[in-house]
């Protein structure tokens, strides 16, 4: 291999390799970017992430770092982890290179992954390995925040929740941390199993959430221990917990769960002219309507009413609108699957053009390399044919010349085979020197 081949071959890997550094500087700052955007602007780096093309085949710290802000964004945005398995791989690689940060980020992700697979056992292993290196490394928040979500873990779990399993794990999480929504979560878990600590522990997360100038998660608070005063049949001093919400948020108290509420305790006490008259507030809010779990309330309270009323037993107000809410479902549930079956399609028409594309380049690049090497073979042998005369030439010339030297050195030979043999030379010279396209 000459020189220049050598040099053509040389740059062309140089360019190779400028290309893909160029590359991974490129989506390298397309995950910085998307790391910065996350927190405030989660939807902005769901968009950057989409810009990265073909996961699969970056570098592992790359393909990491990715599937860490993938699923973060997702959990920000409340959309589907359905897809998100590469979280698992970005746990195992900084869990790997012991990256503690990422490790507790990911374990938290990973649990989020399984609970949208309904693999809640899963979910559990993963928070149950996060706390005990929290334990191991001493670190104390990140002990409450995995009590925190094992707690979740199992009140999010449906109505048939345990309670006693919440109640064991916010215990533990109060133990390290005052956070106002630690209370709240432990008293609702009394309120539910109906112990007289949920009371205190309702108090005290009211209190703490004021004391942070929270006054919205306060009110909420307030409202839901008005609805467990209610259970328990303290009507006063619920009617009081809700009309403080009205001096305390002008923002609260115009939400149509309040009136839902007031209803339901003047049912209670028997007045219904009153439960009637904030029903119909309530029905009157078009919020309400945004609510499916408030207008169900709405429509049931609105049936106890209408049976106090005429003694009639009746739920079709409840029951026209379960049923509206199921036409409107399957109507959504159709268009989807049409949408998604369209979306397939298309998908699989890109395929297949992507793949003849490819089939086209490599046909392309086939015969180019094909007629390449036609012409540098035709090129080759017209070289070496030209590189035989040559070589040829010079021999008549030497023989030429040493007939020539002999012609002065011997006249003694015959003149006539040294006229003959001129000749000849003269014509094989004349013929090597100028080749036709036969030679």
């Amino acid at each position: 291999m000459n020189v220049k081949a050598r040099l053509i071959i040389y740059f062309l890997l140089l360019f190779c390799l400028l290309t893909l550094d160029a590359c991974q500087k490129k989506t390298e700052s397309t995950l910085q970017i998307a790391d910065g955007q996350i927190k405030e602007h989660p939807e902005r780096a769901l968009l950057l992430l989409s810009k990265v093309k073909s996961p699969d085949y970056l570098s592992d710290k790359q393909k990491a770092y990715y599937g860490y802000l993938l699923c973060n964004a997702h959990v920000k945005t409340d959309s589907s982890l359905l897809e998100d398995s590469i979280i698992i791989y970005s746990l195992n690689y900084y869990k790997q290179i012991k990256d503690t940060v990422k490790v507790y980020e990911c374990y938290f992700l990973a649990s989020k992954y399984y609970i949208w697979l309904k693999q809640k056992a899963m979910a559990e292993e993963l928070l149950d390995e996060g706390l005990a290196l929290a334990k191991t490394d001493g670190n104390s928040g990140r002990v409450a925040q995995f009590y925190a979500e094992k707690a979740m873990l199992h009140y999010s779990s449906g109505p048939l929740f345990d309670a006693q399993q919440v109640i064991k794990n916010m215990q533990q999480c109060i133990k390290y941390r005052n956070y106002s929504n630690d209370y709240y979560m432990l008293g609702l878990a009394l309120s539910h199993t109906l112990q007289d600590s949920a009371e205190y522990y309702m108090n005290k997360s009211i209190q703490l959430a004021f004391q942070e100038r929270d006054t919205v998660r306060g009110c909420h608070y307030l409202r839901n221990y008005a609805q467990c005063l209610f259970g328990e049949g303290k009507f006063d001093e619920a009617f009081y917990c809700l009309n403080k919400i009205g001096r305390l948020s002008s923002y609260y108290v115009n939400l149509p769960v309040i009136p839902i509420v007031k209803a339901q305790l003047f049912l209670q006490k028997a007045q219904i002219d009153s439960a009637q008259f904030y029903i119909h507030k309530a029905e009157a809010d078009k919020t309400t309507y945004k609510d499916l779990s408030l207008v169900n309330m709405m429509f049931q309270v609105k049936d106890i009413i209408e049976y106090l009323q005429k003694r009639k037993i009746s739920l079709a107000y409840a029951g026209r609108y379960n049923d509206s809410i199921i036409d409107i479902m399957v109507c959504q549930n159709k268009d989807l699957i049409a949408k998604t079956t369209a979306q397939n399609q298309l998908n699989c028409r890109n395929i297949e053009l992507s793949l003849n594309r490819q089939r086209i380049i490599f046909c392309f690049i086939l015969v180019t390399i094909v007629g390449l090497s036609c012409v540098w073979w035709y090129m080759w042998k017209r070289r070496n044919k030209w590189i035989e005369a040559e070589e040829r030439a010079e021999t008549l010339q030497r023989l030429l010349y040493d007939a020539q030297k002999s012609v002065f050195e011997k006249e003694e030979d015959g003149n006539l085979f040294r006229r003959i043999l001129l000749q000849q030379l003269g014509i094989i010279r004349l013929i090597a020197s100028a080749p036709t396209e036969h030679n």
